[in-house]
Formats: C-alpha cells, sequence, structure tokens
C-alpha cells in the first residue's frame, strides 16, 4: 500500500537510546506520573572555551589571489582566538542582553548543539563553544549570503527547524515559510560543523533576475553525501540535490509546473523522496520516484482545507501535523502516527489517556475522519506533539474543555501514559505550556532534551524527569 500520508522532515536524529533516560521513561509510566523540568544549557561551576574566528573567513590562497590583507572582519579559516567564559554568565534560560545563548537543536549523536547569540550562530561541542563563521570564498563572494547573517540567528532559523545530516556533519537551513509571500530571496545555506563555518551552497537573485519563490524543503541522503531539495523559480519547481565535498548541483527533475513546497522533506521506506506541495490554492502529497538517474513525481490531493505543517520522523515512527482535520480553534492540529490519529480520550474523572484513529491513507479517510470530529467534538485536544528520536515516547501538550492544559509522557507502542507536572516558573514565558494555540509547542531535538522554539523571545530546554 502506498503510504501517502507519510510526509518526512530531515530533522531525523538516529542517535541510539541513552539508557539512563530509557529507565526514567519507563518508571514515569510505570508510576504513574512525572515532571517537566527547566534545565540549564551550561554547568554554572564550570568554565567553558570560545574558540572565536573572525566573521568572515577565506583561505590564504584567497588572500594572495584577490591582493587583501586578513583583519578583525574578514580572516583566515581555520584560525580562532580562545578565551573562557563561566558558565553563570551562558546558563540563561531567557534571551538576554548578556551572552544571550539559547538552544535551537541537537545532532543525531546528541553531542554537537546548535545555539544561537543574536546574529551568531554557534556549536557546543562539550565545554567547547565554537561561533559559526561565513566561509565567503565556499560562498563564492556572493553578498546575499553576507547579508542573510545580519538576521538574528532564531529567526534565521525559522520555525521549520534544521535539518542535520545523518553524520551529523552538515546542517541545511530550509525556508520554505520564510520565503512564501515575501519579496526577498533566501540562499541556500549550509553549516560545516567540521570547520565550523556557513556556507552559501547557492544563491538566488531577484528581484530582477531569477526569482526564488520558495527554497521549500531539503533533506540529506542516507550516506551524508548529497543534500537534495526543491526550489521554485519563475514559479516553476525542480527537484534537485547538492554534493557536499564536490560543490556541485544537479537538476533531478524539471517539473514544468508552478508547484510550492510546504516545509518538510524526507525519505520513505521505498526509497522516494516525499513532500507536500501547493499548486493553485489546492495542497497535495507528493513523491519523488527515482528512475535511473532522474526522478518522476506522483501527486495525490488532499481535501480542502487540509495542509501539512510539521513532520518528524524516527525509526518505526512517523509523526505528521496537519491542520485542517480538527474543529478545534485550542488545538487546530492533528497529529498522525504512521498514518494514524492520536487522540485524547477523557473518561468520567477527567483523566486522559490516548487512543489510535483507523489509518487515513487517502483523501476520503481524511475527510470522513473531519467529519466525524465535527459532528462530535472531542472534549480534548492536543495542542502540540514531540516524538523522541527512537520513535517509542512522545511528549504531549493536551487541552481539556476552557483551555485547561495537561502534559503527558507516552508509550507510543503501547499507549500508556503517564501525566507530567510543571512549575509556574518553568513554565513561565512557555506559550505552549499554556495552551497558547499561536504558538509552536516543544520540540525533541535530542534524545533527552526537549526545546521550544524560538518564540517571543524566549526559549528553554527541558528533561522529563521522574517524581
Amino acid at each position: 500500500m502506498k503510504r501517502w500520508m507519510i510526509l518526512l522532515l530531515a530533522l531525523a536524529l538516529c542517535a541510539p537510546a541513552a539508557l539512563g533516560q530509557e529507565d526514567v521513561y519507563r518508571q514515569v509510566i510505570q508510576q504513574g506520573r512525572g515532571s517537566l523540568v527547566a534545565v540549564p544549557s551550561f554547568e554554572e561551576e564550570a568554565s567553558y572555551t570560545f574558540h572565536a574566528a573572525a566573521p568572515q573567513v577565506a583561505s590564504p590562497e584567497y588572500f594572495t589571489a584577490t591582493g587583501q590583507t586578513p583583519d578583525q572582519y574578514l580572516g583566515i579559516a581555520g584560525q580562532a582566538q580562545q578565551s573562557q567564559v563561566p558558565g553563570a554568565q551562558l546558563g540563561y534560560r531567557f534571551l538576554s542582553d548578556n551572552r544571550n545563548i539559547y538552544p535551537i537543536s541537537l545532532s543525531p549523536d546528541g553531542q554537537t548543539l546548535l545555539m544561537g547569540e543574536g546574529s551568531t550562530l554557534l556549536l557546543k561541542r562539550g565545554q567547547d563553544l565554537y561561533p559559526l563563521s561565513l566561509n565567503i570564498q565556499r560562498s563564492g563572494g556572493e553578498e546575499q549570503a553576507v547579508f542573510h547573517l545580519r538576521g538574528d540567528a532564531d529567526a534565521r532559523v525559522g520555525t521549520e527547524g534544521v535539518v542535520w545530516s545523518p553524520d551529523g556533519r552538515y546542517i541545511a537551513f530550509p525556508f520554505a515559510a520564510r520565503n512564501e509571500g515575501t519579496s526577498g530571496n533566501w540562499p541556500l545555506m549550509l553549516a560545516d560543523t567540521q570547520t565550523n563555518e556557513l556556507f552559501a551552497a547557492k544563491v538566488y537573485q531577484g528581484p530582477l533576475g531569477n526569482k526564488l519563490t520558495a527554497y521549500a524543503q531539503g533533506v540529506f541522503s542516507p550516506d551524508s553525501q548529497w543534500l537534495y531539495y526543491t526550489e521554485n523559480v519563475n514559479d516553476i519547481l525542480r527537484l534537485c540535490r547538492y554534493h557536499m565535498e564536490k560543490n556541485i548541483h544537479e537538476v533531478l527533475l524539471d517539473t514544468g509546473l508552478d508547484y510550492h513546497g510546504r516545509p518538510g522533506m524526507g525519505w520513505d521506506g521505498e526509497g522516494r523522496l516525499v513532500c507536500a506541495l501547493i499548486r493553485e490554492g489546492e495542497t497535495y502529497l507528493a513523491a519523488f520516484t527515482p528512475q535511473g538517474e532522474t526522478y518522476t513525481l506522483g501527486t495525490r490531493p488532499l481535501p480542502g482545507g487540509v495542509l501539512p505543517h510539521l513532520v518528524q520522523t524516527a525509526p518505526g515512527a512517523v509523526m505528521t501535523r496537519v491542520s485542517g482535520l480538527s474543529p478545534s480553534q485550542g488545538a487546530p492540529f492533528t497529529y498522525l502516527i504512521n498514518d494514524q490519529a492520536l487522540l485524547p480520550v477523557t473518561d468520567s474523572l477527567g483523566q486522559v489517556s490516548f487512543a489510535y484513529s483507523q489509518p487515513l491513507t487517502a483523501s476520503e479517510d481524511m475527510e470522513a475522519f473531519r467529519d466525524s470530529q465535527l459532528a462530535a467534538p472531542p472534549d480534548t485536544a492536543l495542542h502540540s506533539l514531540a516524538v523522541r528520536p527512537d520513535g517509542r515516547y512522545a511528549f504531549a501538550a493536551a487541552v481539556q474543555g476552557e483551555g485547561n492544559v495537561s502534559l503527558h509522557l507516552i508509550d507510543l507502542q503501547s499507549l500508556a501514559s503517564a501525566p507530567l507536572f510543571v512549575s509556574e516558573e518553568d513554565a513561565r514565558g512557555v506559550p505552549a505550556l499554556a495552551g497558547d494555540r499561536f504558538s509552536h509547542g516543544l520540540f525533541w531535538y535530542g534524545e533527552d532534551g526537549l526545546f521550544t522554539a524560538p518564540f517571543m523571545g524566549v526559549v528553554k530546554q527541558f528533561q522529563i524527569q521522574a517524581q
């Protein structure tokens, strides 16, 4: 059966499960209770080393060829100055004017944390911090890449998050939501965590030249050698790929059609690239199928008003966040696990448990599900859901009645669950924990850490703990 409801976002983090934390989750489920606790990203008593290079860098050969002299703004790649900073100056949970460093995303192996500080992106590995410099030479000297760096780090990441290569070396920054409806173009930006550098793999000139309507989606190949991505130039969608070491782009399919990509792209079990596309106001589930060295495109329409927003993948579990299937104003998204809607159920005592719907693998299935939800609106709905990278557990925020929010840890295999307590202090400043329907919820970027998305200047990191 073709699983057209499988949309994969390359936030797939496939690190081995941490046994200690796995025992904590099992203990929470067995005890029937646990806690959601805000934790600092830095140990206050520890000392951290900054490895700061110039904001822009290039090779010595570049300076010889151009006749330029390295300075504090354009330095030599690989050269950095070290300084020590105590963790007490770094561990803020809220953005601040003093070292406003906050977590963004964790690498697949859990060893590298992408963070933000003002307009700077930096990597944390152990007790070492590496601000990312723009390699102007690798970016082709393009001013568009330099302009891109002037925005705040969280704005450049956006609500779509980032895409890691499976080996954890490269990070891609997709911007479908950022480009849609705007007059500006964003370059195809990548980060190399081995050299601690950013670079523009591709730039799109406009408005006088070719117009990038949406650099929409991207996912790395399983061997981390290629980045597959869609682009829409002059209203024509193309599927392309970029070789990380050879620095070459290939067009795999020029559709000749005015599709616009939506956030999220990945590989399904049949070796296809799957994603969501929009054309003339209609939304489609799409699959790019390899045919030798090229690809063919197959699409299937979604019911009117149904739109996939975010997808997380994990071994054995695919989570798709979809709008247009739920009648709830407080929780407008429906979350599918392997094509089945995850539904909260409240008993007469107000206790929340979870159940799966029948598979929603066709447009007719989704329409029937939506009709049933409209006919009998549920008393409880999911505000947000975050699936752990191993696919076994999920964190859920459920909205009951007039906005009462409850938090839960769920075993996605057995659907056993346990409520989670969070203190008022830890929840402060996180709209998702108050049931704010306009917030982005929490995201499970690493094996053990839950992060809020950058929202209204507040980013926090949480862990689930046994009481």
